[in-house]
């Protein structure tokens, strides 16, 4: 149920977001479209609270990048995982412990021993580097394209992707950096929300053989998490099962 609540949560919120990244126009006047677009975002805070990060993050993504945004990502990315370490950040994920959206210390320390029983040792280590390493790579394309100022080629639309692409992964990634059970797992639930981005981003560079080498890197990754996952948990737990 929880899972099913996330996806339609992320899924309303970037509905929400393709009517401000290309609006559609009615008599010359995109403010119908500004309108239907905020109110999906701010709908799909009640089917699952952990929406608040797209919330905050989708509005930024609407103004482009340039060299100097680059730069301020990178001083100000130690400042974000010290503010997340901190008390602010444990006591806004413990602030209703009745509600499972966002996830209390205790719960999301139950939820880390039961990855760790299911994954151990170095298979963790793989599936960790498979399945958030494309992350990475399209985090650094991103970075490239901004500082050589290809960025600024790229349709209107696709740039409001990228961004969004951006400032999910470098949030999530100073989530996981930050210590403590609640923040790791808040980290998976929101690097997920980057997959739906990526691949529209990921549409227009395939589409133009744009930056060839870089995009098969990530598709590598990701073409090998899926093999991982299908290998490792039904063919391994099927034989420690049986």
């Amino acid at each position: 149920t929880c899972v099913s609540r996330v996806c339609l949560s992320y899924a309303l919120a970037f509905y929400g977001f393709s009517f401000l990244v290309k609006p559609i126009s009615r008599k010359g006047n995109n403010l119908f479209s500004y309108i239907i677009g905020t109110a999906l975002i701010i709908i799909s805070l009640f089917f699952h609270r952990s929406a608040l990060f797209l919330l905050l993050l989708l509005p930024l993504s609407l103004f482009n990048l340039n060299k100097r945004t680059i730069w301020l990502f990178v001083l100000a990315f130690p400042a974000i995982v010290v503010l997340i370490s901190t008390n602010v950040f444990d006591y806004i994920l413990n602030f209703d412990q009745t509600d499972s959206s966002l996830l209390d210390s205790e719960t999301a320390s139950l939820y880390l021993e039961s990855d760790k029983k299911r994954v151990v040792g170095l298979g963790q280590s793989i599936e960790f580097f498979f399945k958030y390493g494309s992350h990475v790579v399209m985090v650094l394309l991103i970075a490239k394209c901004i500082l050589s100022k290809a960025y600024q080629s790229w349709p209107t639309q696709i740039q409001k992707y990228a961004n969004a692409t951006l400032y999910i992964t470098v949030i999530a990634f100073a989530l996981y950096l930050a210590p403590g059970a609640s923040t790791y797992k808040t980290f998976e639930r929101l690097i997920a929300f980057a997959y739906v981005p990526e691949s529209f981003f990921m549409t227009h560079l395939l589409k133009n053989d744009y930056e060839k080498k870089i995009v098969n890197v990530f598709n590598l990754l990701i073409t090998a998490y899926i093999v991982y996952g299908a290998l490792y948990y039904n063919i391994y737990f099927g034989i420690v099962d049986f």
